[in-house]
C-alpha cells in the first residue's frame, strides 16, 4: 500500500485537501487512501485492468481514473457524470497527465454501454431510484464485471434501491462487507 500511495502522491496536493498522519503511511488525504484501497481491491479481483474498457459512474474529480491510469493503465475509461463535473475531471486529469483514453458521457442520460468493468464508488447508491434503474438496465447488466461500493443514502432518503434490489439486477453478485468500515451501514 505504501508503494501505491507514493506513486499517486500528487493526489495529496491537488486542490489542497486536508491531510492526516497515518502510522506506517505518513501524511495523506483520506481520499488518496480510499482510491488506493479501491485500486488494490480492483487489481486483486480483476488482474488484467490494463486490457479493459472501464466505465465509472460518478467520477468525482477524476481521482480514481488517475490512479488507475498511473498504476495499471486501461484500454478506455468512460466517466458518466454531469457535464459541469466533466470540466473539473478533464482539468484534473490533464494536469496530472492522466487523460489519455478517458471519455466523458452525460450521466443524466445513462446511455447504453457495454464495458469490461463498471465502477461506482458510492455514486449509484446516492442517486434517485429512476436513475439507478437506468444505470442498471443500460450499463451494469450489459457489462462483464462490476465493482460498486454502496451506502444507504438513496434507500433511506430518496426511495432508492436496496442491496436486495441490486441483487435482482445482478444475481451473480458477491457482497463483501467493507473493511475497515468507514461508516454505519
Amino acid at each position: 500500500l505504501k508503494r501505491l500511495i507514493s506513486e499517486v502522491s500528487f493526489l495529496n496536493t491537488c486542490g489542497l485537501p486536508l491531510v492526516y498522519f497515518y502510522p506506517r503511511l505518513g501524511f495523506l488525504s483520506p481520499t488518496t487512501l480510499r482510491y488506493c484501497k479501491v485500486f488494490d481491491e480492483l487489481n486483486r479481483l480483476f488482474p488484467n485492468i490494463a486490457q479493459m474498457n472501464i466505465a465509472e459512474i460518478g467520477g468525482g474529480f477524476g481521482g480514481q481514473a488517475a490512479v488507475l491510469r498511473k498504476l495499471s493503465g486501461f484500454k478506455s475509461y468512460t466517466i458518466y457524470d454531469l457535464p459541469e463535473v466533466h470540466e473539473l475531471q478533464s482539468r484534473f486529469l490533464k494536469a496530472n497527465n492522466s487523460e489519455s483514453g478517458v471519455l466523458y458521457a452525460d450521466g443524466r442520460l445513462a446511455p447504453s454501454g457495454k464495458f469490461d468493468l463498471v465502477i461506482s464508488n458510492y455514486a449509484v447508491s446516492e442517486l434517485q431510484r429512476e436513475l439507478q434503474v437506468a444505470y442498471f438496465e443500460n450499463i451494469v447488466k450489459s457489462s462483464t464485471r462490476g465493482y460498486l461500493t454502496w451506502n444507504l443514502i438513496s434507500q433511506n432518503r430518496l426511495g432508492g434501491l436496496s442491496v436486495n434490489d441490486v441483487l435482482q439486477y445482478i444475481p451473480s453478485a458477491n457482497i463483501t462487507e467493507e473493511s475497515p468500515l468507514t461508516d454505519k451501514g
